[in-house]
């Protein structure tokens, strides 16, 4: 959690920016883009009349639940293309659709369906918080980007039926113009809706923090924090950061070099950690915070607490989480490596934050494991074939990676200084593999045994956290040279980065889906759920 504070919470300026949030609308050739909006208006039922040519629409109302009546767009009468439906303006989605062939709709009919009609480029929203970009530099008309290739219905996913394949859409609620729903039938379903904000249920969050997900977001922490700078310039008053951290360093889920760098970067700017301290609740100008060691509690004034503690599921895909026996994940929808949605027969794509490809468990295949690396068939491993084997297999099992980069570098010229450092750096938070030197043999059944302890408590990771495995004992040497490469640019080129990791993992994802589509035949029936010759997503870091 980031915050920017000031020494007294007396002192700390009001909240009536953070409060109020208006309408902002951007002219385009195309279409306008609504960026933000306060007003809650009675449901109305609506009727969509057919658009396009050869796409004439059944057109049935229907009574729901109450207080939610509903239309509903069937497919197209006299058409064989399978409808895909894609949810999100996000990077997966976007992508998706513009990696299609331009003449994709003579192949699918493909409706885009968001709440958000424009695309918004995340890496910049900083840029808009302190002030450097303007919104308008960020966001780009949704029509602008999907061109012919697909319709637009600016609205919200209320519910899906994956058995029916049908969903519940709804024109968003707080624009000051009456909402709508209508049911969506389709054949195939892409799934980008990213996912929610963590506030672990920590009491004063959503009343007192800052979000930093949207543009909204970004536009309300720009005016309260050139509030706090306005505040902090006053004589009886310091400026002070803190970063609040669970774990005893910053950035836990990385190598552990990139944490001692980042925290070097910090202190040299003046950045306090508050580390080993968990938030126990959030009051109007202050934050209680644990510590975790000698568990004392402390308060902590602030004029503007930013809150950026990781992601929760989006309440939709809980939604079909809870119609879907196969899915068990507690953040995402878990996909196969063709990111289809497990339990879905191939008509559902899961992309991008909402989607966590299964993890498979080398122990379902040890036996395997164990005779391709017995090289000399004496039915034992030694420490060299161990490490042989964990070195190939970590290619498919990638969670076996960090162990095979702490083996090799604990059992080879230990004596060497360097390896030392390198084992130390390597090894993982808890590995079963720490007791074992060059005299170490395993049979069938103990082998077997040390991939359940490997993999008990694994859980599924999301592309980017196993592409980070990639990158174990490499960090600082990794931000130097990016930060060295970055000096070399030319003045006016320097704001510029490599989109962040996950921003990565969603425009790959989103174009490999693309591909499977324009080169196959997709209807979302089981027929089409494997897909000859087709290879596994896999992600590339640039």
């Amino acid at each position: 959690m980031h915050m920017r504070s000031s020494s007294t919470a007396t002192g700390a300026p009001s909240r009536q920016s953070r409060q109020s949030a208006g309408a902002v609308t951007r002219p385009s050739t195309r279409s306008a883009v609504r960026l933000g909006s306060t007003h809650n208006a009675p449901s109305k039922a609506r009727t969509i009349p057919s658009r396009g040519q050869n796409t004439a629409c059944k057109v049935v109302t229907e009574k729901m639940s109450p207080g939610l009546a509903t239309s509903t767009l069937n497919k197209p009468l006299g058409t064989a293309k399978p409808r895909v439906v894609v949810l999100g303006s996000g990077w997966a989605s976007i992508s998706f659709i513009k990696s299609l062939p331009k003449d994709i709709s003579d192949k699918y009919e493909v409706i885009l369906v968001s709440p958000r009609n424009y695309f918004l480029y995340t890496p910049l929203l900083p840029a808009v918080a302190t002030g450097t970009m303007e919104e308008r530099s960020i966001v780009e008309p949704v029509r602008n980007l999907i061109g012919k290739k697909a319709k637009f219905f600016e609205a919200l996913c209320k519910d899906i039926n994956p058995e029916k394949k049908e969903m519940v859409c709804c024109y968003p609620a707080d624009n000051g113009i009456a909402t709508s729903c209508f049911k969506l039938e389709y054949d195939v379903l892409v799934m980008a809706v990213g996912c929610v904000n963590n506030t672990f249920g920590i009491k004063g969050v959503d009343e007192h923090c800052f979000y930093f997900k949207s543009i909204e977001d970004a536009n309300k922490l720009r005016s309260r924090l050139s509030e706090c700078f306005e505040r902090a310039s006053l004589p009886d008053t310091s400026e002070e950061i803190r970063v609040v951290e669970l774990m005893d360093h910053v950035l836990s889920t990385y190598d552990r070099q990139i944490s001692k760098y980042t925290a070097g970067v910090f202190g040299r700017a003046g950045i306090e950690l508050v580390l080993n301290s968990r938030v126990a609740s959030v009051g109007d100008g202050f934050v209680n915070v644990v510590n975790k060691v000698d568990n004392t509690e402390e308060s902590i004034p602030f004029g503007a607490c930013v809150w950026a503690t990781g992601i929760a599921m989006n309440p939709l895909l809980k939604l079909v989480q809870e119609r879907i026996p196969e899915q068990n994940h507690f953040r995402s929808l878990l996909t196969n490596e063709f990111l289809q949605m497990k339990g879905s027969n191939g008509s559902i794509y899961v992309l991008g934050d909402a989607s966590t490809i299964e993890q498979p468990k080398a122990v379902d295949y040890a036996e395997q494991l164990f005779d391709a690396a017995d090289v000399n068939n004496d039915n034992q491993l030694s420490l060299e074939e161990l490490m042989d084997l964990l070195d190939k297999a970590s290619t498919r099992f990638v969670h076996l990676k960090e162990h095979a980069a702490y083996l090799r570098s604990k059992n080879r010229g230990s004596k060497n200084l360097l390896n030392l450092i390198t084992a130390r750096n390597d090894k993982p938070d808890s590995s079963p593999f720490e007791s074992f030197s060059e005299d170490t043999l395993l049979d069938k059944k103990q082998f077997s045994e040390l991939l359940k302890s490997v993999e008990q408590g694994l859980r599924a990771l999301p592309a980017t956290a196993q592409k980070q495995l990639h990158f174990v004992g490499k960090g600082a040497e990794l931000l130097e040279s990016v930060e060295q490469g970055l000096r070399a640019l030319p003045a006016n080129a320097q704001g510029l980065r490599a989109l962040p990791a996950s921003t990565q993992v969603a425009k790959q994802q989103g174009d490999y889906v693309a591909a499977l589509f324009a080169n196959n035949t997709i209807t979302g029936t089981p027929e089409t759920t494997i897909i000859e010759g087709a290879k596994p997503f896999a992600y590339g870091h640039k």
